[in-house]
Protein backbone atom coordinates (compact mmCIF):
# COMPACT_ATOMS: atom_id res chain seq x y z
CA UNK A 1 0.00 0.00 0.00
CA UNK A 2 1.37 3.91 -0.71
CA UNK A 3 1.17 6.35 1.79
CA UNK A 4 -2.14 7.28 3.15
CA UNK A 5 -2.92 10.53 5.38
CA UNK A 6 -4.36 10.04 8.53
CA UNK A 7 -6.48 12.25 10.70
CA UNK A 8 -6.35 12.70 14.08
CA UNK A 9 -9.89 13.81 16.16
CA UNK A 10 -11.44 13.11 19.32
CA UNK A 11 -15.19 13.14 20.31
CA UNK A 12 -15.87 14.54 23.83
CA UNK A 13 -19.26 14.64 25.18
CA UNK A 14 -21.47 13.28 28.37
CA UNK A 15 -24.59 13.10 29.05
CA UNK A 16 -26.89 16.07 29.47
CA UNK A 17 -27.98 16.28 33.30
CA UNK A 18 -24.79 14.35 34.62
CA UNK A 19 -23.41 14.99 37.78
CA UNK A 20 -20.92 18.07 38.04
CA UNK A 21 -18.65 15.07 39.14
CA UNK A 22 -18.93 12.76 36.44
CA UNK A 23 -18.15 16.46 34.05
CA UNK A 24 -14.77 16.64 36.53
CA UNK A 25 -13.63 13.24 36.49
CA UNK A 26 -13.41 13.36 32.63
CA UNK A 27 -11.87 16.55 32.90
CA UNK A 28 -9.17 15.67 34.98
CA UNK A 29 -8.54 11.84 33.66
CA UNK A 30 -9.04 13.45 30.11
CA UNK A 31 -9.64 16.56 28.95
CA UNK A 32 -6.81 18.32 30.52
CA UNK A 33 -4.46 15.69 30.41
CA UNK A 34 -4.89 15.25 26.54
CA UNK A 35 -4.97 18.96 25.80
CA UNK A 36 -1.86 19.72 27.73
CA UNK A 37 -0.31 17.42 26.13
CA UNK A 38 -1.32 18.43 22.67
CA UNK A 39 -0.49 22.17 23.72
CA UNK A 40 3.00 20.83 24.39
CA UNK A 41 3.32 19.47 21.04
CA UNK A 42 2.61 21.80 18.43
CA UNK A 43 3.34 20.39 15.65
CA UNK A 44 0.36 17.99 16.32
CA UNK A 45 -2.86 18.80 14.20
CA UNK A 46 -5.73 17.24 15.50
CA UNK A 47 -9.34 17.99 15.09
CA UNK A 48 -11.69 17.79 18.24
CA UNK A 49 -15.23 17.44 18.82
CA UNK A 50 -16.51 19.19 22.19
CA UNK A 51 -20.64 19.23 22.66
CA UNK A 52 -22.55 22.11 23.77
CA UNK A 53 -22.91 20.27 26.94
CA UNK A 54 -19.28 20.39 27.51
CA UNK A 55 -17.99 23.74 26.21
CA UNK A 56 -21.07 24.70 28.55
CA UNK A 57 -19.49 22.92 31.67
CA UNK A 58 -16.36 23.87 30.91
CA UNK A 59 -17.09 27.75 30.83
CA UNK A 60 -18.52 27.75 34.52
CA UNK A 61 -16.00 25.27 36.02
CA UNK A 62 -12.25 25.57 33.99
CA UNK A 63 -12.38 28.41 31.73
CA UNK A 64 -8.89 28.19 31.54
CA UNK A 65 -9.25 25.12 29.82
CA UNK A 66 -11.46 27.13 27.10
CA UNK A 67 -8.55 29.54 26.71
CA UNK A 68 -5.68 27.22 26.46
CA UNK A 69 -8.12 25.40 23.66
CA UNK A 70 -8.50 29.66 21.95
CA UNK A 71 -4.68 29.84 22.12
CA UNK A 72 -4.72 26.46 19.75
CA UNK A 73 -7.23 27.13 17.46
CA UNK A 74 -5.63 30.31 16.31
CA UNK A 75 -2.55 28.57 16.00
CA UNK A 76 -3.82 25.96 13.87
CA UNK A 77 -3.32 23.25 15.85
CA UNK A 78 -7.22 22.38 16.73
CA UNK A 79 -9.98 22.48 14.34
CA UNK A 80 -12.90 22.11 16.36
CA UNK A 81 -15.94 20.23 15.11
CA UNK A 82 -19.81 21.02 15.23
CA UNK A 83 -22.74 19.09 15.52
CA UNK A 84 -25.73 18.70 17.39
CA UNK A 85 -25.56 20.91 20.77
CA UNK A 86 -26.98 18.14 23.00
CA UNK A 87 -25.59 15.63 21.06
CA UNK A 88 -28.84 14.12 19.60
CA UNK A 89 -30.18 11.75 17.33
CA UNK A 90 -30.04 13.94 14.24
CA UNK A 91 -32.43 11.42 12.48
CA UNK A 92 -34.90 10.93 15.21
CA UNK A 93 -35.48 14.64 15.84
CA UNK A 94 -37.69 16.75 13.87
CA UNK A 95 -35.92 18.92 10.91
CA UNK A 96 -36.33 22.32 12.43
CA UNK A 97 -35.09 20.89 15.93
CA UNK A 98 -32.12 19.60 13.58
CA UNK A 99 -31.36 22.76 12.55
CA UNK A 100 -31.07 24.64 15.84
CA UNK A 101 -29.11 21.91 17.29
CA UNK A 102 -26.72 22.56 15.10
CA UNK A 103 -27.01 25.91 14.85
CA UNK A 104 -26.09 26.22 18.36
CA UNK A 105 -23.25 24.72 19.20
CA UNK A 106 -21.91 26.46 15.67
CA UNK A 107 -23.14 29.67 17.53
CA UNK A 108 -21.29 29.17 20.55
CA UNK A 109 -18.22 27.83 18.41
CA UNK A 110 -18.25 31.16 16.43
CA UNK A 111 -18.56 32.89 19.60
CA UNK A 112 -16.03 31.59 21.80
CA UNK A 113 -13.34 30.71 19.46
CA UNK A 114 -14.17 33.24 16.69
CA UNK A 115 -14.33 30.69 13.95
CA UNK A 116 -17.06 28.50 12.43
CA UNK A 117 -16.80 24.87 12.68
CA UNK A 118 -16.52 23.51 8.98
CA UNK A 119 -16.78 19.97 10.03
CA UNK A 120 -19.21 17.76 11.33
CA UNK A 121 -19.85 15.06 14.56
CA UNK A 122 -23.01 12.73 13.79
CA UNK A 123 -23.58 11.19 17.38
CA UNK A 124 -23.65 7.46 17.51
CA UNK A 125 -22.77 7.53 14.01
CA UNK A 126 -26.89 7.37 13.20
CA UNK A 127 -26.61 8.58 9.97
CA UNK A 128 -29.45 9.41 7.32
CA UNK A 129 -28.17 10.97 3.85
CA UNK A 130 -31.10 13.17 4.04
CA UNK A 131 -29.30 15.02 6.49
CA UNK A 132 -26.84 16.53 4.13
CA UNK A 133 -28.83 19.55 2.95
CA UNK A 134 -29.84 20.48 6.10
CA UNK A 135 -25.62 20.31 7.02
CA UNK A 136 -24.36 21.75 4.02
CA UNK A 137 -27.40 24.48 4.98
CA UNK A 138 -25.63 25.63 8.46
CA UNK A 139 -22.07 25.87 6.88
CA UNK A 140 -20.78 22.43 6.91
CA UNK A 141 -18.71 20.48 4.53
CA UNK A 142 -17.51 17.37 5.82
CA UNK A 143 -18.51 14.89 8.43
CA UNK A 144 -17.56 11.69 9.70
CA UNK A 145 -18.52 8.10 10.06
CA UNK A 146 -17.97 4.97 11.03
CA UNK A 147 -16.50 2.29 8.37
CA UNK A 148 -19.44 0.12 8.40
CA UNK A 149 -21.86 2.81 6.57
CA UNK A 150 -19.07 2.99 3.11
CA UNK A 151 -19.24 -0.99 3.72
CA UNK A 152 -22.97 -0.83 3.72
CA UNK A 153 -23.21 1.54 0.62
CA UNK A 154 -20.94 -0.99 -1.46
CA UNK A 155 -17.28 0.36 -1.06
CA UNK A 156 -14.43 -2.18 -0.58
CA UNK A 157 -12.31 -2.45 2.34
CA UNK A 158 -9.25 -0.52 -0.48
CA UNK A 159 -12.03 2.51 -0.73
CA UNK A 160 -12.02 2.86 3.05
CA UNK A 161 -8.48 5.36 2.97
CA UNK A 162 -10.52 8.16 1.04
CA UNK A 163 -13.11 10.57 1.58
CA UNK A 164 -16.65 9.96 -0.46
CA UNK A 165 -18.80 13.03 -1.48
CA UNK A 166 -22.60 12.50 -1.09
CA UNK A 167 -25.76 14.38 -2.29
CA UNK A 168 -29.14 15.24 -1.27
CA UNK A 169 -31.13 18.11 -2.88
CA UNK A 170 -28.40 19.04 -4.68
CA UNK A 171 -25.95 19.74 -1.76
CA UNK A 172 -23.16 17.94 -1.60
CA UNK A 173 -20.84 17.03 1.62
CA UNK A 174 -17.86 15.50 2.17
CA UNK A 175 -17.82 11.95 4.77
CA UNK A 176 -14.56 11.00 5.90
CA UNK A 177 -14.21 7.02 7.15
CA UNK A 178 -13.44 6.41 10.94
CA UNK A 179 -10.84 4.03 10.82
CA UNK A 180 -13.31 1.26 13.63
CA UNK A 181 -9.75 -0.93 14.24
CA UNK A 182 -8.27 2.22 15.69
CA UNK A 183 -10.84 3.80 17.71
CA UNK A 184 -11.71 0.57 19.29
CA UNK A 185 -8.39 0.52 20.74
CA UNK A 186 -9.22 3.93 22.21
Amino acid sequence: MGKINVIFGTHNSLPYGSPDAVFENAYQKDYKPFLTELYNNPELFTIIHYSGIVLDWLKDHHPEFLMLLNDMVKRKQVELLGGGFYDPFLPLIPHTDRLGQVESLTTLIRERFGKRPRGGWITENIWDPALVSMLKNSGLDYIFLEEYHFINAGLSEKDLYNPVMTEDQGKVITVYPIASKISERM
